[in-house]
């Protein structure tokens, strides 16, 4: 329902996988988390390796947003590159190669408060 919205809307839509997006923390991104059906009550916890204290679903929300951000922009590079691809073959010149098109290549840093 919600890939059709998107689409009526004219929205860019993809899904994330969002394994294991509870158990990993979402600063160090260390698998420390809670872990099957007989942790599924536990709603807060500290990942071992950096101390960091989670709140289970907000933890799984930030891990889904970057991962979503990631696909976003490898979509958009993609999309820039066959556009660049098609313009350079109007024009005749040669695509170069390399070149990044999103926060992450301009290095510009990322954060998810």
């Amino acid at each position: 329902m919600l890939k059709y919205k998107c689409d009526n809307a004219a929205v860019w839509f993809d899904e994330v996988n969002e394994s294991y997006s509870t158990q990993e923390c979402c600063v160090c991104h260390a698998r420390t988390g809670p872990k099957g059906l007989a942790d599924l009550a536990m709603r807060q916890w500290t990942c071992s390796v950096c101390g960091t204290q989670h709140d289970r679903d907000t933890n799984a929300a930030k891990n889904i947003l970057v991962r979503g951000l990631a696909l976003m922009e490898i979509a958009i590079a993609v999309e820039a590159r066959a556009d660049e691809a098609a313009m350079n073959e109007v024009v005749g010149v040669s695509v170069t190669t390399g070149a990044g098109y999103g926060p992450l290549d301009a290095g510009i840093p990322f954060q998810v408060a």
